[in-house]
């Protein structure tokens, strides 16, 4: 994963978000002082969002397993 200052993302956005789409991982921007942000492609925090949300239920959280080897991931 990828850390940048504020001053340099604000400097390369353009590279940043082409990074971030091509290696499909976040790229942290640090800011003095103040929380860190993520910079990631919009479907990945889609994904991510979809997981938490199904990893929710007990049930479902407890299927995750056979799911992954069925799918032979």
């Amino acid at each position: 994963m990828t850390t940048v200052s504020y001053s340099a993302a604000r400097a390369n956005l353009a590279a940043l978000m082409d990074q971030a789409a091509s290696d499909r991982e976040a790229i942290i921007i640090s800011r003095r002082g103040k929380e860190a942000m993520a910079l990631l492609p919009a479907a990945e925090l889609a994904g991510l969002l979809e997981t938490i949300y199904r990893l929710r239920s007990p049930r479902n959280a407890g299927r995750l397993p056979g799911a992954i080897a069925r799918s032979g991931q």
